[in-house]
């Protein structure tokens, strides 16, 4: 057996758990990528959405596939993080549609 073998197989079980995972938070049985997701919430909706909340943002994943996907979306990104805050301002400063709303010990809400 080869290490491409063993290291495939591993990565499909590690696959499996991170699904279970996912759906013991919550998430349902999906549980996906931030773009398997984003096309969900976008086909429950029948359209695309005007507002999204990424509640728990880390550094952006979901609030960069839904800006891929729907330009004229507006996302409100809310994050504990002090690292990921810094993080998020740096890679969607730029964008107008994107808010970052610290909460946590940073109390706050910043842009």
């Amino acid at each position: 057996m080869t290490l491409a073998t063993v290291l495939g197989g591993l990565f499909r079980v590690l696959e499996r758990v991170e699904r279970k995972a996912a759906y013991l938070r919550g998430k349902g049985y999906h549980g996906g990528t931030p773009r398997e997701e984003a096309r969900w919430a976008h086909d429950l909706l029948g359209s695309a959405p005007l507002l999204a909340i990424d509640s728990g943002g880390n550094v952006g994943p979901y609030t960069a596939e839904l800006r891929r996907r729907t330009s004229g979306v507006e996302v409100h990104v809310f994050e504990p993080s002090a690292v990921n805050v810094a993080r998020l301002k740096a890679r969607f400063s730029a964008d107008p549609a994107i808010t970052i709303n610290v909460f946590g010990d940073d109390v706050g809400c910043h842009t």
